[in-house]
C-alpha cells in the first residue's frame, strides 16, 4: 500500500464548501459517539453505528447532513466505532467528543479523476466540483480500481488529498553483507557500531524562540477577531514546518541506513514510557521531540521494501555492560564516556551501547527463522544470522 499526497488548488467557494463537509464529519462523529453513550446496555458491534447515517435515519432531524456522500458518512461514522472499539481492548483512553476534525475520507465512489489525472472532482450534493492536483507524482500507472480510498485535509498552507493505492512497493537495490547496531540517543540522534554519530539537527529548539513568539501574538489578540485567526494560521505554518523537516530528516536517515546495510540491530525502546516516567521536564521535551518512533517506523517500512532486516533488541544495561569484557560498569546519564577498570576498554557511552545491541542481535541461533524476510541471495559471502521473537531480540 501506498500513498501519494496531492495539494488541492481551489476557490475560495470550494474551500468553504470543504469545510462544511469537514464539519458534518465531525458532527457524524460526535453523534454516533453520543448514540453509544446514550446506548450502553445494548449490544455493540462494527456496524451497529452505521445505521445512523443512512437516509432515513438522517431524514428526519439532521437533513443537512445528506449533502455529504455516503461513504463519507460511513467513515465519519467508523472513527467513532474504531475509537470505542480500541477502548474496549483497552488500546486507547475513553473517546472524547472531537471539536477540530480536519481532514473526511471517501472510498471508490464520490470522485473522479479526468483523463489526464491532473483534476479531482466530488460529486456530491455540496457541489465541491473540480479541484486541480498540484503535485510531482504520476497516477497514470494506476487503475481507479487500485485507488481504494482518498482523504481530503485541511493543513495550515492549504487543502491536501491522500489517494491510497493498493499495490506492493518493492525496490532491488541489492545487498552489502552488511550488518550494523544503533544506539539512540539524545546528544546525537543515534551511534552506530562503527563509531559514527549521526548529528542530531534539533529543529524544534532551533524555531523554539520563533514559536514562543508566534504563540504571544496569539494570545495577545482578542478571542474571535479576524486578526486572532491570522496569527494563528502563521503559527500553525511554523509548526507544520518543524513537523515536514523532522519527517524528511527521519526518512532520508532511515532509507540511508539500508541503503548501505543489510541488517539493522536497533534497542526496542518504548517512547511512552520513557516520557511518562522521566521526572525531568528538559529530557522528557527532547525525547518527545527527536522523533525516534518515526525512525522506528520508517525503519520498518524500508526494511519491508528492500527485502531486508530489522531487529529488535532488549536494550536493558547496553549502556553499562563493558561490550569488550562484560564487566558491569555503571555510570550515570551524565557520564559520556565508557571506560573500563578491567581491560581498559575506553569508549564513547553510545559507542559501546551500540557495540553491546550487535553482539545481543548476532549472539541469537542461526536456527531461529525471521518472519517476512528472506535471507540475502545475491550476496553468497554473507553470514547474517537470524532470531526468533521469542529471545532476547523481537523482530518487526
Amino acid at each position: 500500500m501506498i500513498v501519494y499526497q496531492y495539494k488541492l488548488k481551489c476557490s475560495k467557494v470550494q474551500k468553504t464548501l470543504l469545510d462544511e463537509a469537514i464539519r458534518t464529519c465531525q458532527f457524524l462523529r460526535n453523534l454516533a459517539l453520543r448514540y453509544w453513550i446514550d446506548h450502553k446496555g445494548e449490544k455493540f458491534n462494527k456496524y451497529t453505528l452505521t445505521k445512523l447515517t443512512t437516509e432515513e435515519s438522517l431524514k428526519a432531524n439532521h437533513k443537512f447532513a445528506l449533502k455529504l456522500n455516503s461513504k463519507a458518512r460511513e467513515q465519519a461514522v467508523l472513527r467513532a466505532t474504531n475509537a470505542i472499539l480500541r477502548f474496549f481492548k483497552k488500546q486507547g483512553k475513553f473517546p472524547k467528543f472531537k471539536k477540530d476534525v480536519r481532514s473526511f475520507t471517501l472510498t471508490q465512489s464520490g470522485w473522479k479523476l479526468n483523463n489526464e489525472f491532473n483534476h479531482l472532482t466530488l460529486t456530491d450534493k455540496l457541489g465541491i466540483g473540480k479541484m486541480k492536483l498540484v503535485g510531482k507524482r504520476n497516477l497514470h500507472f494506476y487503475t481507479k480500481e487500485q485507488i481504494k480510498q482518498i482523504t481530503v485535509i485541511k493543513r495550515a498552507d492549504g487543502y491536501y488529498v491522500l489517494f491510497c493505492i493498493d499495490i506492493e512497493r518493492k525496490e532491488d537495490v541489492g545487498y552489502t553483507g552488511k550488518e550494523i547496531a544503533v544506539d539512540l540517543g539524545l546528544e546525537y540522534m543515534y551511534t552506530d557500531s562503527e563509531g559514527v554519530h549521526k548529528e542530531n539537527p534539533r529543529f524544534f529548539k532551533k524555531s523554539e524562540v520563533t514559536l514562543k513568539r508566534l504563540q504571544k501574538d496569539v494570545s495577545r489578540k482578542k478571542k474571535g477577531s479576524s486578526n486572532r485567526r491570522k496569527a494563528k494560521i502563521k503559527l500553525q505554518r511554523k509548526h507544520l514546518k518543524v513537523q515536514r523537516q523532522r519527517e524528511d530528516f527521519v526518512v532520508k536517515t532511515a532509507r540511508q541506513l539500508y541503503l548501505s546495510n543489510d541488517t539493522v540491530f536497533l534497542e526496542d525502546l518504548s517512547v511512552t514510557k520513557m516520557i511518562q516516567k522521566n521526572k525531568f521536564k528538559s529530557i522528557r521535551k527532547s525525547i518527545s521531540t527527536i522523533c525516534w518512533g518515526k525512525f522506528k517506523d520508517w525503519l520498518k517500512r524500508y526494511s519491508e521494501i528492500f527485502n531486508k532486516k530489522l531487529i529488535l533488541v532488549n536494550p536493558r544495561n547496553t549502556s553499562q555492560l563493558c561490550s569488550c569484557c562484560g564487566l558491569m560498569v555503571a555510570k550515570n546519564l551524565n557520564v559520556r564516556v565508557h571506560s573500563c577498570s578491567s581491560c581498559g576498554f575506553e569508549a564513547h557511552r553510545d559507542h559501546n551501547a551500540a557495540l553491546n545491541i550487535l553482539k545481543i542481535g548476532q549472539g541469537m541461533p542461526e536456527s531461529a527463522t525471521l518472519k517476512g524476510c528472506e535471507k540475502p541471495k545475491e550476496s553468497p559471502t554473507s553470514d547474517l544470522k537470524l532470531i526468533s521473537s521469542s529471545q532476547v531480540c523481537s523482530v518487526i
